[in-house]
């Protein structure tokens, strides 16, 4: 695939899913639990967006999928590496609580590991 005179191969990333995640809804009426969602920022861009899963410290994604174009001649680096953020939502309004992230090098979504 080409883009802009720069030639990408499309790459598609799926988050599945989180375990354990920390409790970010404490409180007086809160459940003690955490309302994540995750964010797929590449380029330090944010492409992506799953939905929330409300009450949930173990959420399950298994259908949020996003294809990305990865450059393979670009100078490895922070801004090439693809961040999935985890985060409590805390309405349409605030962004809520981190929770956590994953980074995943470049080099990792062009010669992804063989299952095994």
């Amino acid at each position: 695939v080409e883009r802009a005179g720069v030639f990408q191969i499309p790459v598609q990333v799926q988050v599945i899913g989180a375990y354990g995640l920390a409790r970010a809804d404490i409180g007086l009426i809160a459940k003690g639990k955490s309302d994540p969602f995750c964010e797929f920022i590449w380029n330090d861009d944010m492409i992506h967006k799953t939905k929330v899963i409300d009450d949930e410290l173990n959420p399950e994604w298994d259908d949020e999928k996003v294809i990305i174009g990865v450059n393979p001649d670009e100078t490895p680096g922070e801004s090439t590496d693809m961040v999935i953020a985890v985060w409590d939502s805390d309405g349409p309004l605030l962004k809520g609580d981190f929770l956590g992230q994953i980074k995943i090098p470049r080099e990792t979504l062009l010669f992804p590991a063989e299952p095994g």
